[in-house]
């Protein structure tokens, strides 16, 4: 097998075609993709992690993220047995058009000027976007227009933008076209890197998780942090990058979650923080050593941390759903339940469920926690104050991608309960977790976890 391959060289900020190689070599590859539509080399490069430092393309239609330590070991193949061209090889702009470029990342699509200030490049018998960034690597942007010309600026030009089908899908082909390898063949290339920007962020992040350690921490000083941590994450490749960054995350998170701060502008960040999180690629979580537990943990103690002040609280994103509530246990007359239902138009969508605390709708529920009144009048927060509220927490978790346990359980440093319940059941594709805090004795809360873990269950409709 023989695929076309990128190399990262993090001393070399331009593209440079490197060979056509072998794939056949043994623990050449971290990770492949076979794409059902379309490849690209720019494609097939954003799907890699920057640490794999080399990947290639086979055939117009696999991409493989190489192993960095195995890079000397591949086998050169004639250059000519990489000549597959890709099935999304980019066009060059059109007669009246300009694809736009930084770096190797595409732009926007923009008419040409009737005057042109920059002076067009030579027509290139064998032009595409890495000869136009090799040929403008002293600039900060390029243009390729007509199918064989490449513009070098350092200013975008003010012109009118046009829809990219103009350029990329009816654009004129590039002279030199984009090759994807061959039959078990490998075209070699270098890539620009993004390490200089993803330093700064790793700077920044250790820098926010510094500042929730000062002493008289302010309530603005933290919430400043966790939007840095929030920004960063929206970035997966930061992640996806160097897998260590999450050891670096989940120290701030559970810096934060220690400190104990009940604020719902706070709360806010974090949780979309980990629906960041939770929009990695499994493959590249699974092969880290991270305990990303730590993240959830630390997530589900600041839900608890809200709770000692605002009490009820609910957000949804994309990956997350979170309804924590105070009830008073003695006005539970069969039980409390929280599911998911499949999506209809006029509901809140996580994905393709919507949650769930209204008891006519759980029939409709294809999942569902259930916790019987009996087990809930367990807890009486220290007090026999038929007012007493226990405070519950449920989330719903997309994806278990995060499901690492962590090694040691995490608390709030105004966290005194050494008796709450929390448990955790992946059902389905999804995770569901619900935390109760309160009072109760150990023959009960054991009594609690056997009942509450088993009404975990998956369509109950059917059941």
């Amino acid at each position: 097998m023989v695929l076309s391959f990128i190399l990262t060289m993090l001393q070399q900020s331009v593209g440079q075609e490197i060979g056509c190689f072998y794939s056949n070599t043994s623990n050449l590859w971290l990770l492949k993709k076979v794409f059902p539509g379309p490849l690209s080399i720019s494609r097939c490069r954003d799907f890699c992690p920057s640490n794999s430092i080399w990947f290639g393309l086979e055939d117009g239609r696999t991409c493989y993220c190489g192993n960095p330590s195995a890079y000397f070991t591949a086998q050169a193949a004639p250059l000519s047995d990489c000549d597959t061209p890709c099935d999304a090889a980019i066009n060059c702009g059109g007669q009246k058009v300009s694809a736009l470029y930084k770096g190797k990342s595409y732009q926007g699509c923009y008419e040409n000027p009737t005057k042109v200030s920059i002076p067009f490049n030579q027509p290139k018998a064998d032009l595409d976007v890495a000869r136009c960034l090799e040929t403008c690597q002293n600039f900060q942007l390029f243009l390729l227009t007509q199918g064989d010309k490449c513009i070098c600026t350092n200013q975008q030009p003010e012109l009118k933008r046009r829809d990219d089908s103009e350029c990329i899908e009816n654009g004129i082909k590039c002279t030199g076209g984009e090759k994807c390898g061959g039959f078990e063949r490998v075209s070699i290339w270098s890539i620009e890197n993004s390490m200089g920007e993803f330093e700064t962020i790793e700077k920044e992040v250790k820098t926010a998780t510094d500042s929730l350690k000062q002493e008289n921490v302010t309530d603005n000083e933290v919430f400043e942090a966790a939007k840095v941590i929030e920004t960063a994450t929206s970035n997966v490749k930061f992640v996806e990058e160097d897998t260590g960054r999450l050891e670096d995350i989940a120290d701030f998170m559970e810096t934060l979650a220690h400190l104990g701060e009940p604020s719902v502008n706070i709360t806010r960040p974090i949780v979309n923080t980990v629906n960041n999180l939770m929009k990695l690629d499994e493959e590249i979580v699974q092969m880290s050593s991270a305990e990303t537990g730590r993240v959830l943990d630390a997530l589900e103690q600041q839900i608890s941390n809200l709770q000692t002040k605002d009490g009820n609280y609910t957000q949804i994103t994309d990956k997350i759903g979170i309804k924590a509530l105070k009830v008073n246990p003695r006005h539970i007359k069969t039980s409390l339940s929280f599911g998911t239902v499949a999506q209809s138009s006029q509901y809140s969508a996580l994905n393709n469920t919507r949650m769930l605390d209204e008891q006519d709708d759980l029939a409709k529920a294809k999942t569902v926690i259930s916790i019987p009144a009996e087990y809930l009048q367990l807890y009486s927060n220290g007090s026999s104050n038929n007012n007493s509220n226990v405070p519950i927490s449920f989330i719903i978790y997309d994806n278990p991608i995060l499901f690492v346990p962590a090694s040691d359980p995490l608390k709030s440093a105004n966290d005194t309960n050494t008796s709450e319940f929390s448990s955790r059941e992946i059902v389905g594709s999804q995770v569901i977790a619900v935390k109760i805090e309160g009072n109760q004795t150990t023959q009960s809360k054991n009594q609690m976890t056997s009942n509450v873990t088993a009404m975990f269950v998956t369509d109950p409709v059917s059941c």
